[in-house]
């Protein structure tokens, strides 16, 4: 674990890895959940029968997950450029993919 414990006490250097597991890992479900609504926009639509409101909601379910999805892929971008403007190595690092506990040194 890096530097994050002194005598198996750990200590504040523990923090900002934490939150960039976190912040990691939150993007990754979301992206996961958007996923699986696209999934299930495609099982409505499919289903829907020839009903209009029921293709107008799967329509909107599809338009939202794919717009969620968008967001999520930007958000790699927002955290590098805030990574680079602030020096902050961990941000970029988790827009490259890396992760883990010693990557904020």
């Amino acid at each position: 674990m890096g530097n994050c414990g002194v005598g198996g006490a750990t200590t504040l250097n523990c923090i900002f890895p934490l939150i960039a597991n976190v912040i990691f890992w939150a993007i990754g479900m979301a992206g996961t959940v958007a996923l699986f609504m696209i999934i299930f926009a495609g099982y409505q639509l499919m289903f829907a029968g020839g009903d209009a409101k029921a293709v107008d909601g799967a329509r909107k379910t599809l338009t939202f997950a794919i717009l969620g999805l968008v967001l999520i892929f930007l958000s790699f971008m927002i955290l590098s450029a805030i990574g680079s403007v602030t020096g902050v190595t961990c941000l970029q690092d988790i827009a490259r993919g890396q992760f883990g506990f010693t990557a904020c040194h």
